[in-house]
């Protein structure tokens, strides 16, 4: 693994502090009125009144539509885009090439592991989806990963495995605010808390600059952390209370991981925030990196502005209108039960026998007693609900046909079904198409290129087998190559089976009709390349996986078999036309059978000499 730190002058960390450290927290106020916002949605998604229109003196109840809304919504995305184990596909770079077929099936093993066994997939897309919901915005970050084996004689070895995870949105930011693409932008920021005891780790690495125990201070955690720490009950986890013996376990160092771009290169650095003396750089990697390790993804974007609106802009005000409901019904229903009463005081022989409960005695003259008659309200107010509820469900794609129950004189099955079915999700399929273009296929390719790239050529790879996989054994230096990498959801799986599907049509057709058609493209020096056919049916209906082993090169005893019965057939064949009747009585220059008529067309070309 290459070196990943290079040493700073004192001059020369400093002066990269005095710049880097005041642009970071202009980018942090920068942002704060988006934190806000963002604040909301999370105070809603938990559980946590927001805001509040109606003032009720007796309830005060949150009812989670919201978050339900979003949670389907993240189940179905995540189902979608990761319908079944085979949820990405490996093509070599020439898709039409002879080779390259085995180490297909080589690559797409060993990525496949890394996405289920170490990244794993469906819990990754799922919380793509729970950010795309809440927040409107999914960014990710692709790393290395160096991992200790432990051989069976004892000694250890170093492993790279890529890996990927999904950032808060809290803790990155870029500039400038006016682009959505991350090649594009000039700085990205991400802070996070590194815990002492990974500090010294990576300080005895060499990776980052040592700093004693003793020149920490306490570090500030950010404002939107804490907030949403309270909403749990919770504090900071530095007001943890601690000894001696147990502060590098509870101590932290608060870092900015710093991305900027320098004649179109990418360079990383790490400032340290809470050490004696201000600022300290503690991280700088000169060394270029050609894209950026993150990768951004968002909701209803907009030409100049990256901060647009996502699906809890609207679901939150919904929420709090749905309180509202609920709170107004509860109270109407209240005042229905136990309707206002008019009291003659001279007529009440004791005011403490006057309670509302069932088979309660009052001690008071009835004609002293009158109560209110208040209008039946619950009734249209639940119709209220139902409608506002109704409205947050279809941001999820709940209806009676996506949840399987279509209503009355509605078709069951076949085409209208799936065009209507289409139709329900189309807001979700949206929100999987567009992760899976910015977010998923991207990754397959970079997750291969920093394996490449920071790997020992030499690391042996040991994938485990399983029922439908043989266990594989290769090296890092074997998966170098020419690679395409696909995403395959539901979607995309549903449009290549179709494709493959009508290339059924197509070989079936030229199948009937091939004799006479073979015989006009020789005529005009071309012919049907049958194994390109093959493999692009092979590959759109089934995948890469065991194309390798259906269609293959021929051995030298494969080809010479065939020469053989080649020859044999074409001995047959003279034979019979040079006969003295073919059998009951026919001519010698007619076929004897339909079969050696068709054989005779489609020798053709290659075989000019006529029977008699």
């Amino acid at each position: 693994m290459p070196e990943d730190n290079t040493p700073l002058s004192p001059t020369k960390a400093r002066e990269m502090a005095d710049s880097l450290g005041p642009l970071v927290v202009d980018l942090r106020n920068r942002r704060l009125p988006i934190n806000e916002r963002w604040l909301l949605f999370h105070a809603a998604y938990t559980g946590r009144a927001t805001r509040v229109q109606f003032k009720s003196e007796m309830f005060s109840h949150f009812i989670p539509a919201a978050r339900r809304a979003v949670e389907r919504f993240s189940v179905r995305g995540a189902q979608m885009v990761v319908p079944s184990a085979d949820f990405f596909e490996v093509f070599p770079g020439d898709i039409d090439g002879t080779e390259g077929d085995a180490e297909a099936n080589s690559i797409r093993s060993w990525l496949r592991y890394v996405w289920v066994k170490r990244i794993k997939a469906y819990t990754f897309a799922r919380t793509c989806f729970r950010m795309w919901g809440i927040y409107g915005r999914v960014i990710t970050k692709s790393g290395v990963e160096v991992v200790n084996i432990v051989e069976k004689d004892g000694s250890t070895t170093k492993q790279v495995w890529p890996t990927a995870r999904v950032v808060d949105p809290f803790a990155f930011y870029c500039y400038p605010e006016t682009v959505s693409d991350p090649a594009k932008m000039q700085v990205m920021v991400e802070d996070f808390m590194l815990p002492w005891d990974n500090y010294a780790t990576l300080a005895k690495q060499e990776l980052v600059e040592p700093i004693d125990r003793k020149d920490l201070t306490t570090p500030e955690w950010p404002d939107h952390h804490v907030r949403r720490l309270q909403e749990q009950q919770l504090t900071a986890p530095t007001d943890a209370q601690s000894t001696e013996k147990s502060e590098d376990l509870t101590s932290f160092v608060s870092i900015s991981e710093v991305w900027m771009r320098r004649d179109g290169h990418w360079q990383k650095v790490w400032i340290a925030w809470n050490v004696t003396g201000g600022a300290r750089v503690v991280r700088h990697n000169p060394r270029p990196f050609p894209v950026p390790p993150y990768r951004i993804a968002l909701a209803r974007d907009l030409p100049g502005e990256q901060y647009t609106t996502g699906m809890m802009d609207d679901l939150e005000p919904m929420q709090v209108l749905v309180n509202d409901q609920f709170n107004i019904t509860l109270e109407g229903q209240v005042t229905n039960f136990s309707p206002p009463t008019v009291v003659d005081p001279n007529r009440v022989y004791r005011h403490s026998s006057l309670v509302y409960r069932p088979r309660a005695k009052w001690l008071a003259d009835p004609e002293g007693i009158k109560f209110f008659e208040p209008r039946d309200i619950p009734r249209y107010a639940f119709q209220g609900i139902q409608f506002t509820l109704g409205l947050m469900d279809s941001f999820s794609g709940s209806n009676p046909l996506a949840e399987g129950q279509p209503t009355r004189n509605m078709p069951r099955a076949g085409f209208a079904v799936s065009s209507l079915l289409n139709l329900s999700l189309a807001d979700i399929k949206d929100a999987a198409q567009v992760i899976e273009d910015c977010i998923f296929t991207p990754l397959l390719g970079d997750l291969y290129r920093l394996t490449i790239e920071y790997a020992d050529p030499r690391q042996i790879v040991r994938i485990p087998g399983t029922q439908d996989w043989p266990a594989r054994r290769f090296s890092v230096s074997d998966l170098v190559g020419d690679w395409d990498f696909q995403w395959v959801g539901s979607l995309q799986a549903q449009d290549m089976q179709v494709k493959s599907q009508r290339m059924v049509a197509v070989l079936g057709m030229l199948g009937k009709i091939g004799p006479t058609l073979l015989q006009d493209l020789q005529m005009r020096g071309k012919k049907l390349n049958w194994e390109a056919i093959l493999k692009r049916i092979w590959r759109d209906g089934l995948g890469e996986r065991g194309l390798d082993k259906i269609v293959e090169d021929m051995t030298p005893e494969d080809q010479q078999r065939l020469q053989q019965m080649q020859l044999m057939e074409m001995l047959a064949g003279q034979s019979k036309g040079k006969g003295t009747g073919g059998g009951a009585g026919r001519p010698a220059s007619v076929p004897t059978s339909a079969e050696e008529s068709n054989r005779q067309a489609a020798r053709g070309a290659s075989d000019p000499t006529p029977t008699t």
